[in-house]
């Protein structure tokens, strides 16, 4: 049942990153083209023979680094897109490889060779406190 939840959290994460991964290039490829719009615009404006050669070198350096920006945003986020799509790979190979093993030692805490705990309950502890009891609360003084 542990597995099967799991599973089901897995699938909506890799069905949300899917969602998401569309918002993202649907949005981007429409502010490109309103970008590339904009260029054109000022791109027939600076082919004027009222603009200066100095405007027009700058407007040149305006689009390559407005273009290399772009690029590079659009490699950012491609590359966070696979990582964080590895990562959901790896936790659903975790669940695959871990629904035997849980079965076989009963979702069980092993111990190496040294005595010490491994596993999912391995660093857990049962509560002292007896049933019924409450923890006596404390008030601060405000300074």
């Amino acid at each position: 049942m542990r597995n099967e939840l799991g599973r089901r959290l897995l699938e909506g994460q890799r069905q949300m990153l899917k969602v998401q991964r569309r918002l993202f290039d649907n949005t981007f490829q429409a502010l490109s083209a309103l970008q590339n719009q904009q260029q054109s615009i000022v791109d027939r404006f600076v082919d004027s023979d009222r603009v200066p050669d100095e405007a027009r070198e700058i407007v040149d350096a305006w689009r390559e680094a407005a273009s290399e920006q772009r690029r590079q945003f659009r490699n950012a986020v491609d590359e966070s897109f696979k990582q964080f799509d590895h990562l959901l790979e790896r936790l659903a190979g975790r669940e695959d490889s871990a629904a035997p093993e849980a079965a076989k030692s009963g979702g069980g805490v092993k111990k190496t060779k040294t005595g010490a705990k491994t596993g999912a309950k391995a660093g857990k502890k049962g509560s002292t406190r007896k049933k019924g009891s409450t923890r006596k609360k404390t008030s601060r003084k405000k300074t």
